[in-house]
């Protein structure tokens, strides 16, 4: 009997011991296609992460100003010319002397093209958790791709559920969109599967996800590409020299007094006439076939103006600018709602700045001997056009089509005089400002506010606002509006760069009988604070629309600020010294000196000021609030520098490295290594280069990196190591071939760096300004031992 259930037991074990290897695949499969589907899923709520982070950015209309050297590179446009004029920094924003007819439309190009990498990277901040790939290409496991597209741009037709049979693209190119436009954010990512027998032939499944949304009205519309007349800046012939300062020379210059540092002649702009144009046979019939027509429409006011097509072929309308600067003027709360080609519409949203674009790929034909409308639709916001004095030749417009011909309807009326407001209706009886601008100066912002109080007995919504700071931004055309507040509701949270600020309308605030309420402006201490600039609450307005009809104006009552000078050139020649200070903190400079030796090579000496990075470290580091360590110099500071030819153009263009290294083997590997980069140039014309760091450690023989030689808040020589120089300074000497066959001009700075600073800010903006008392020491040269490099 034993034996039999001995016999039975194992029979039962062997079953058991089948059933499981049965089920064990199986199993195996269920639990491989779980965890394969919870990549999966994590994988879709990257991709959707992505877009949603992308299109999110998209609409705001900001951007990563570091992309903004690529931008003006792939414009073609030097960055001393528009962007960087007279000492601009590099952030997209050009300047008005830079350019004075066009500066807004070349900043909308360059805003454009920064903007598309932007939102690429904020697109990818939101893939966390998807396996990417860099190096992948369209068909292969980790690819991922981004594309932004806008109105009137369209996606290339493919099948994205299987593998992209080419790569995702914009058609005709990326576009980040106009203010009022759909912006649509497409991510595709190629997610790797790890199921064992799906093998090579299905190693990875497609990824869509997608977002659209409205850009909101961050500035007026770009106009990408469009042909625009240039004006040429003439300087005059004679230059007089001023003065500028004694300074004490530091090792390897000469003295020099009365060193002539700047041009103080006032460049004058002429303009450079344009040839005469050759007529493209082909464009000939092409044109306006009547003169605009004013029509008041129901609630809509309408201009209208035919184009006729009596060439001997079908043409396609690319791209249309409307011209209506006479009208915004007079109508700043005015808008255009929409823009059609007959009846395809081009352009859609509101637009309260002329020129409207309606950016390029429009694409509608106009067949031989066929005409089409150009219909533009405003709001009846000032009564119907019979109550108003407009005329056909207040209005232009450009058409540029796909076979290269441009028609233009030019605007023919220039001498509108001075707009004169309005005067407040009894719609605003009991809404009033209480008080006049307030300029407060706070910490690292300015501020303007203004009180408005409701006594008329019942509740207002405030429903749209119009800031006008046309004064300021003329001094100041780097400066932005960063933010409006209604009290302490925010009503605008993107950066503005030119007046009129617009908040976007529907604001729907709720200003209470009986309540007052802070209209609230912010700035950034780009000029310094309030106190420091002339500025007076005459100098600004604003117009708040409230859901009774109430139209709140406070006029800008200083009318006869000074035209603007530009900052004068800066004096090439031989030798010389150039300070420059910061934008947004005034209290960091930088000094530049450059003297040509005997072989004609030009030595080149950037000093930073000690309030914006220096070399203490470590226990020993003097006013570095979370602290500062040797490393943080090592491998990541640099300076960039364009030098000039006297011909005022860019020769050589490098970032130049401060200090690299280890052990006992440091030293500034200029711009082939560390954080150094060449821009343009030869690298074989850097002769030498040096830094302050590099000459404390190998010169003087304080290697000691974990904690610099002790000193005070007034850097006091230090006992264990006299001679070490608190100051960060770069040298560099360039070979005079560089600069053939015009020769050395000067050196300029748009920025200073140092990651980290003290400022908080790892780039520093700056420009030529007042000169700021240094004494740099010397340090006296011995045995260089910095020897196992």
């Amino acid at each position: 009997m034993n034996k039999v259930r001995r016999l039975i037991s194992k029979i039962r074990r062997g079953q058991a011991t089948t059933e499981f290897m049965l089920a064990l695949p199986i199993m195996m499969i269920m639990l491989v296609g779980v965890i394969e589907l919870a990549r999966l899923v994590q994988a879709w709520l990257a991709v959707e992460n992505a877009a949603r982070f992308g299109a999110r950015y998209a609409v705001t209309g900001d951007f990563d100003t570091t992309y903004c050297e690529d931008a003006n590179l792939a414009l073609g446009w030097p960055t001393d010319v528009y962007d960087g004029y007279n000492g601009d920094p590099i952030d997209c924003i050009v300047p008005r002397g830079a350019d004075p007819i066009n500066y807004l439309e070349r900043t909308s190009m360059l805003v454009d093209w920064a903007r598309l990498p932007s939102i690429r990277d904020a697109a990818l901040s939101g893939s966390a958790g998807a396996m990417i790939d860099d190096d992948a290409t369209y068909s292969d496991p980790g690819y991922m791709d981004i594309v932004t597209c806008s109105y009137p741009s369209n996606l290339t037709e493919t099948d994205y559920n299987q593998d992209p049979i080419a790569p995702p693209q914009c058609n005709p190119v990326d576009d980040p969109g106009d203010p009022g436009n759909p912006v649509r954010i497409t991510v595709f990512h190629n997610h790797s599967l790890i199921i064992p027998f799906l093998g090579p032939g299905w190693p990875h499944i497609t990824i869509v996800g997608t977002r659209e949304m409205i850009v909101e009205t961050f500035r007026s519309p770009r106009v990408m590409g469009a042909p625009m007349p240039l004006l040429t800046a003439t300087l005059p012939a004679t230059n007089t020299s001023t003065p500028y300062l004694t300074e004490t020379p530091w090792g390897g210059f000469p003295t020099s007094t009365e060193t002539p540092l700047f041009n103080t002649n006032t460049p004058t702009i002429t303009q450079t006439p344009s040839p005469t144009p050759t007529i493209n046979p082909a464009c000939i019939g092409l044109e306006f076939a009547n003169d605009w027509q004013l029509i008041s429409n129901g609630d809509e006011k309408l201009l209208t103006i035919e184009v006729s097509n009596d060439t001997d072929a079908k043409v396609t309308l690319d791209h249309a600018l409307f011209l209506w600067e006479n009208y915004s003027m007079y109508v700043p709360y005015q808008n255009v709602k929409e823009i059609k080609f007959e009846d395809k519409k081009i352009f859609s949203g509101h637009d309260y700045t002329s020129p409207t674009s309606t950016g390029w790929g429009v694409y509608e034909d106009l067949d031989v001997n066929e005409t089409k409308t150009f219909r533009v639709k405003f709001d009846v916001k000032d009564g119907p056009w019979s109550e108003t004095d407009y005329q056909p030749g207040d209005f232009g417009a450009i058409l540029t089509f796909m076979n290269g011909c441009v028609i233009e309807k030019p605007v023919t009326i220039h001498d509108r005089p001075t707009v004169t407001p309005t005067p407040q209706g009894a719609e605003c009886t009991g809404i009033e400002y209480v008080n006049d601008w307030q300029l407060i100066s706070n910490d690292n912002e300015k501020l303007l506010s203004i009180d408005v109080m409701n006594s008329t007995g019942s509740d207002v919504k405030l429903m749209d606002a119009v800031f006008y700071w046309g004064n300021f931004d003329a001094v100041s055309p780097w400066q932005a509006v960063k933010e409006i507040k209604f009290d302490k509701d925010k009503i605008l949270g993107v950066k503005d760069y030119d007046s009129p600020t617009y908040t976007g309308g529907n604001e729907n605030r709720t200003l209470k009988n009986d309540e007052t309420k802070t209209f609230l402006v912010k700035f950034e201490v780009k000029d310094g604070p309030w106190e420091n600039t002339d500025f007076t609450p005459g100098d600004f307005g604003v117009r708040l629309e409230f859901d009774n009809g109430c139209s709140l104006f406070k006029p800008v009552t200083v009318t006869d600020r000074p035209t603007v000078t530009p900052t004068p050139p800066i004096q090439p020649g031989p030798e010389g010294v150039i300070w420059y200070y910061g934008y947004m903190n005034t209290y960091v400079w930088a000094k530049v000196e450059w003297h040509t030796n005997p072989d004609g090579s030009i030595t080149t000496r950037v000093t930073f000021s000690r309030t914006f990075v220096d070399n203490t470290y470590g226990e020993n580091a003097i006013g570095w609030p979370s602290g500062h360590t040797f490393g943080d110099l090592s491998g990541s500071d640099h300076v960039r520098i364009a030098f000039k030819g006297m011909d005022r153009a860019t020769y050589f263009d490098a970032k130049f490295d401060y200090i690299t290294g280890a052990g006992t083997c440091y030293s500034s590997l200029g711009v082939t290594g560390g954080d150094g980069k060449l821009y343009l140039g030869d690298v074989a014309d850097v002769l030498e280069t040096r830094s302050s760091l590099v000459e404390n450690l190998c010169v003087l023989g304080c290697k000691e990196t974990s904690n610099s030689p002790p000193t005070d808040e007034n850097y006091t020589p230090s006992a264990e190591c006299p001679g070490w120089d608190y100051y960060v300074w770069y040298e560099m000497t360039l070979d005079a071939s560089a600069f053939e066959p015009v020769g050395f001009g000067y050196p300029l700075l748009t920025e200073i760096h140092a990651s980290p600073s003290k400022t908080g800010m790892n780039s520093e903006p700056v420009g030529p300004g007042a000169p700021t008392p240094v004494n740099s020491p010397t340090p006296t040269p011995t045995e260089y031992i910095c020897s196992d490099c």
